[in-house]
């Protein structure tokens, strides 16, 4: 499982910085015009639902949230971080040090 979740990370990191600016800018303005809030939570929620299929709902929440940060730091940064980076930090998360 934890390299299922390594993966669509990296995925969504490489693969399509159209989709992270996008996903950002939903946030930013959810932020700004609560009007749009709704939709964000929307996101979120479908996010941290997809995680719970797999996941206690603290879990979920704590890994929904190290995917949108790290994937933030993806947009931003011009060195992304490693595979087994990802799945070392996955695994601190979940404190699952021996399985995958």
């Amino acid at each position: 499982m934890i390299a299922a979740i390594a993966g669509v990370i990296m995925s969504g990191i490489r693969d399509d910085a159209g989709d992270l600016v996008l996903n950002h800018e939903l946030y930013t303005i959810a932020a700004r015009r609560p009007e749009f809030r709704d939709i964000a939570e929307r996101w979120i929620q479908r996010s941290r639902t997809a995680l719970e299929q797999h996941l206690p709902p603290d879990l979920a929440r704590d890994v929904d949230a190290y995917i949108e940060g790290l994937t933030l730091h993806g947009a931003l940064a011009p060195n992304h971080p490693s595979m087994s980076q990802v799945v070392h930090s996955l695994r601190r998360i979940l404190q699952d040090p021996d399985h995958e």
